[in-house]
């Protein structure tokens, strides 16, 4: 007998081909930094543009219609051969602002605004509500419109330009007198209420009529302004008077003493006040 044949083995399934994959797209080539030497030239192209006033200080207030980092560059960067290929970016925007602060800074004089009369004047326009204190809202105009319709032609103002040192001292005293207000308000409702649960006493712990507010004590403050307190002996000038003699000479007399203190005390604080203008027109006249 013939031997048997062998069985051929299953013929092994072909794997799918795989698929190739999609070619890397190359990455953009990276930007080499800028040199210091270079840097150094755009710094003072942008400075001499400043100061010819091709470009305002105010180029960055977008919100009132300024032209932005954006126009600046394409306006006198983009096309000039000394930025040849470079493009706008934010690190040029960065360039930009630090060379408009320099330019501000040495075309700026130094102002004394802790007791300059235009911080009183902002202060003052605050309280009487020429200057809204929303002014920064959207509709509202900004500081911008603050500067054109308040300060811009004020005589305290003298001297100086809208920029971000008037921005930021316009925004503080607004805080400042948020803050105080809201303060006095919340002062004032406390004693509304105080005076609510415990009104004012028509007789003092001596039974006596209260002396503040009295006709007595208006009296006393007529004949001292007449200076008969001086030429009249406590209890002379107590005799004058009936509303005087509703209270004993004692109490009359201390309350003579603490007239004349409170009218030195008076006198005190308005000759102080004088020293201190006298103080800032000497330094001024100095300058």
């Amino acid at each position: 007998m013939p031997p048997p044949r062998k069985k051929k083995a299953p013929a092994k399934k072909k794997a799918p081909a795989k698929k190739k994959a999609p070619p890397k797209k190359k990455a953009p080539p990276k930007k080499k930094p800028l040199t210091a030497k270079k840097k150094k030239e755009f710094e003072k192209f942008l400075g001499k543009c400043f100061n010819e006033e091709l470009i305002p200080s105010d180029y960055f207030d977008t919100e009132q219609g300024k032209c932005g980092p954006k126009a600046v560059w394409e306006t006198h960067c983009k096309d000039n051969t000394l930025f040849e290929g470079n493009e706008y970016s934010e690190d040029f925007a960065k360039m930009l602002r630090a060379v408009c602060d320099k330019y501000i800074k040495k075309n700026t004089k130094a102002v004394a605004w802790r007791n300059h009369p235009a911080k009183k004047y902002l202060r003052e326009s605050f309280m009487d509500g020429s200057i809204p204190v929303d002014y920064s809202e959207r509709g509202k105009g900004g500081p911008k419109q603050v500067w054109d319709v308040n300060c811009k032609d004020h005589h305290h103002f003298k001297g100086m330009s809208y920029d971000d040192a008037f921005v930021r001292r316009l925004r503080d005293v607004r805080d400042d007198h948020n803050k105080k207000r809201g303060r006095a308000e919340a002062d004032k409702e406390a004693f509304a209420n105080f005076r609510r649960l415990h009104p004012v006493q028509a007789f003092d712990h001596r039974g006596l009529a209260r002396w503040e507010g009295s006709r007595a004590q208006e009296l006393l403050r007529e004949d001292m302004d007449d200076e008969l307190h001086t030429s009249l002996a406590p209890i002379a000038l107590w005799e004058t008077r009936d509303e005087y003699e509703e209270y004993p000479l004692k109490i009359f007399r201390d309350h003579i003493h603490q007239e004349k203190r409170l009218r030195k005390y008076q006198n005190f604080l308005v000759e102080l006040e004088q020293k201190k203008k006298d103080k800032a027109a000497g330094k001024k006249t100095k300058k």
